[in-house]
């Protein structure tokens, strides 16, 4: 009877210390890095992390709730103040007075400066670390990678993740898992990429720099607009240095999936910024010509002729035995108002092609089109595109008839 009247008094206990103290029964490694969280942050903090890894966290008109092991962080310095970004898939539950009023995929929360904010950072990975060990049933991924003999902050995939992350100001990428599926966290929505089908380049045309995104339909949402497919996207990051840095992390990780070895990324026209002066081959013309293209990327030249271009909001497909390249001409009032649209104008190269021109939206195929324009950077440009699609032809006639 004294027995069960003590198990009985120790439970009461137990539940009266959990109630006075959310965080009692963590472990002390736990503990220490929650106190050590909420010293640095200024408005907001650590309530308690629960069992299965449940982070509360108070803050002045809400509390907000999210699974640490589904979460990840980074820095986030665009308000003229220091705070931790808290991003993930649409796990982040916003309570108010105990009744759930939205579920988000990033927030942040102030700290009291840049130095605490990444020491928050660092901190909140150690937990996440820690939290998907424990759970044996959590599926996570990762995979080393093979830099090289030059020295590098990353040999892993998670590694690579977490150097991008550092890197970019405004998006982050969540994950990618063992299907080579990657999940970047923007503002307005989540971008699932299919990182083996991928491709990356630095983005000059915004005010800020960025890294793009693009591919042949291997890009679509998995947020408000769910299953749309897109042709590319462009990430900020912090200095032109950085997005040349990001390229080469991001074919890194995709080398983990195609087996690219570490001279080739290194070598990759993307990653070393080169600009091609002279072809002499097909895959040559090619970089040529999107060096010289201003908005969109010219894919690929298959066997057969048949050329993808990458456009900013439509993806175009035609064949190049069959078109004739052209420059487009507009008067001069109309040619500064045609510039802003990619319509013909001097800088634009005219692509014309009896209903031969394919032109897809959201990955599906729309109205087959005469003719279709893209912009160039120079009208010189325009001169030596043109010389290097018809090099093109020709080199497809020649094997055609070899």
């Amino acid at each position: 009877m004294k027995s069960n009247l003590k198990k009985l008094l120790c439970c009461f206990s137990v539940i009266a210390l959990s109630q006075m103290n959310p965080a009692y029964g963590q472990s002390p490694a736990v503990d220490d890095l929650i106190e050590y969280i909420n010293l640095r942050m200024s408005r907001s903090s650590i309530e308690r992390i629960a069992e299965d890894g449940l982070v509360s966290i108070k803050a002045p008109d809400d509390t907000f709730k999210f699974d640490i092991k589904e979460a990840s962080f980074n820095y986030n310095g665009l308000n003229d103040d220091a705070r931790v970004r808290v991003f993930c898939e649409y796990c982040i539950g916003q309570y108010d007075g105990g009744h759930l009023e939205e579920t988000s995929h990033r927030q942040s929360f102030l700290c009291k400066s840049e130095k605490y904010a990444r020491e928050v950072i660092d901190a909140f990975r150690r937990l996440r670390k820690s939290y998907v060990e424990r759970d044996k049933g959590f599926e996570t991924y990762d995979a080393k990678i093979d830099t090289g003999p030059t020295s590098s902050r990353y040999k892993s995939v998670t590694e690579a993740i977490d150097f991008i992350n550092e890197i970019m100001t405004i998006s982050a990428i969540m994950k990618v898992d063992r299907n080579g599926r990657m999940l970047i966290n923007a503002p307005d929505d989540i971008y699932d990429v299919q990182i083996k089908e991928a491709e990356f380049g630095f983005n000059d045309l915004g005010d800020e720099p960025q890294v793009r995104v693009y591919g042949e339909w291997c890009i679509s949402l998995s947020g408000k607009d769910r299953g749309r497919v897109v042709s590319r996207e462009s990430f900020q990051v912090a200095s032109s240095d950085g997005a040349y840095q990001t390229i080469r992390a991001l074919y890194f990780i995709k080398s983990a999936f195609t087996g690219m070895d570490a001279a080739t990324v290194n070598n990759l026209k993307a990653v070393t910024g080169t600009r091609t002066k002279s072809y002499s081959t097909i895959p040559e013309a090619v970089d040529y010509i999107n060096d010289r293209l201003k908005y969109s990327i010219l894919m690929r030249v298959n066997d057969k002729g048949v050329a993808l271009m990458n456009s900013m909001e439509n993806t175009f497909l035609f064949d190049v035995r069959a078109c004739k390249f052209g420059q487009g001409h507009a008067t001069a009032l109309l040619k500064s108002l045609l510039n802003l649209f990619d319509h013909e104008s001097e800088e634009a190269l005219v692509v014309e092609c009896h209903g031969g021109i394919g032109k897809y939206e959201d990955g599906r195929r729309t109205e087959p089109l005469d003719k279709q324009s893209f912009q160039c950077r120079s009208e010189s440009d325009v001169k030596d595109v043109i010389k290097a699609f018809e090099f093109i032809q020709a080199r497809l006639g020649k094997e055609k008839g070899a």
